[in-house]
């Protein structure tokens, strides 16, 4: 898997991600979804980063 393609698949859980928050009616408000959403994209993008410097298969 290419670094494009693995950015590809981070982008679309992210936006799965964000849907499942918004549509989740437990939620405190859509603000806090999207905080959700971003935290869980930057976890996802740390890992990559790490993936990456250590030279482990993406």
């Amino acid at each position: 898997m290419t670094i494009d393609d693995k950015l590809e698949q981070l982008l679309a859980t992210s936006r799965a991600r964000l849907s499942a928050e918004l549509h989740d009616p437990q939620r405190e408000s859509a603000a806090h979804a999207y905080a959700r959403s971003l935290w869980g994209l930057e976890d996802d993008l740390r890992d990559l980063m790490n993936q990456i410097r250590i030279g482990a298969p993406l």
